[in-house]
């Protein structure tokens, strides 16, 4: 092999290390929708190779089987029996880190690199449970609005918590055990402590101190 060829080589091999994905040897991205694969254009820009020659380097690697690559179409959508390229799946040879003494290496540096993607996974999912959605916020909104409403209707006649009759304590006490189930509905993923927390807090903007509520009826 002339040495102008083993040169186009290892400047896709540079290349390849800042898309290998360590724990996988994909080259590219995980995405929460899958795996995104490094195109060849992308690839090419790190090197100073033209067209013809980088397709031929890299069809060396191939033929080599230190990078093993696989083409992908995709149906056009609505247009029958036409496809259109997709980036290619390339994946790099563990026995390519074996050849240089690094089969150790590679599998521990793997191990850590599992571990870390779990954790931020693990976090990610985590914050997704504590932040709701834009759906679910709505939703909260739109039971928010219909429990201030009610309020608004119970407390009309005597706003003051202390003076508020036992018939309106109880009515108070029941819409928000709704306004907390419907909540939670709405809204799954939150905690039952959250929830409460949010529907108190909208009575006392109303005027109305829930625990002071629950004190008078249990006194009662």
């Amino acid at each position: 092999m002339r040495s102008e060829r083993r040169e186009a080589i290892i400047q896709i091999l540079r290349a390849a290390v800042h898309f290998v994905d360590i724990v996988t040897l994909h080259l590219g991205r995980p995405i929460p929708a899958g795996f995104a694969w490094v195109t060849k254009a992308k690839m090419r820009q790190l090197t100073s190779l033209s067209e013809k020659r980088f397709d031929r380097a890299l069809r060396d690697l191939r033929e080599s089987r230190i990078v093993r690559i696989y083409e992908r179409n995709k149906p056009v959508p609505f247009v029958e029996g036409e496809f259109r390229a997709e980036p290619a799946i390339k994946i790099f040879s563990k026995h390519l880190f074996g050849a240089f003494g690094l089969s150790q290496w590679l599998q521990k540096e793997q191990e850590k690199a599992a571990q870390r993607r779990q954790a931020q996974k693990a976090q990610q999912q985590e914050g997704q449970k504590q932040k709701p959605s834009g759906a679910a916020r709505a939703r909260t909104g739109l039971v928010l609005d219909g429990l201030v409403a009610k309020i608004g209707r119970i407390s009309s006649r005597k706003s003051v918590t202390k003076k508020i009759s036992i018939e309106q304590r109880s009515e108070i006490l029941r819409e928000r055990g709704l306004a907390i189930f419907e909540m939670k509905l709405a809204n799954p993923d939150a905690d039952a402590a959250t929830i409460s927390r949010e529907v108190d807090r909208t009575f006392k903007t109303r005027g109305i101190d829930i625990d002071e509520i629950q004190r008078l009826t249990f006194k009662d």
